[in-house]
């Protein structure tokens, strides 16, 4: 558990983050050389200091500098229906988020897909499904 410091430790860090800016020193060498005196924080707020000793800005839109690969996606919801239209079974698998599967799900309950097998978005799922046809029985659902 972290120990609370004392105002002079905290005034002490806060003169030695300053030092180690104007000597051009990384962020982390300056939470390194923090941590051997005893004296770390939370980098985050080691990067707020910093910045204020340099007067630098935040970066205005940081998800930029992510790779693609590590970026959080939206949360998307997946559903599946199925059942059998003249005794032959058909499948469609829909992603969105709720209120666009809410509308494809009332045109899916009525109308199956086209081919025996669909994975779409569910925004596209018109695009899909065979207005001619209708399910034998009322399609099974898979959340």
């Amino acid at each position: 558990m972290a120990r609370k410091l004392t105002e002079e430790q905290v005034e002490t860090r806060k003169r030695l983050i300053r030092e180690y800016v104007k000597k051009n020193y990384s962020a982390n060498s300056i939470q390194k050389e923090l941590q051997k005196k005893g004296l770390g924080m939370r980098r985050k707020d080691l990067l707020r200091e910093v910045r204020r000793f340099r007067r630098v800005a935040k970066k205005s839109e940081p998800e930029k500098y992510i790779p693609r690969k590590y970026r959080l996606v939206a949360p998307i919801k997946q559903i599946a229906v199925y059942g059998t239209v003249r005794g032959v079974s058909r499948r469609i698998e829909m992603y969105g988020t709720g209120g666009e599967l809410y509308s494809a799900m009332v045109r899916v309950s009525k109308y199956p897909p086209e081919k025996r097998f669909v994975r779409c978005h569910a925004g596209v799922v018109e695009k899909y499904l065979d207005f001619d046809e209708r399910w034998d029985e009322h399609p099974e659902v898979l959340s």
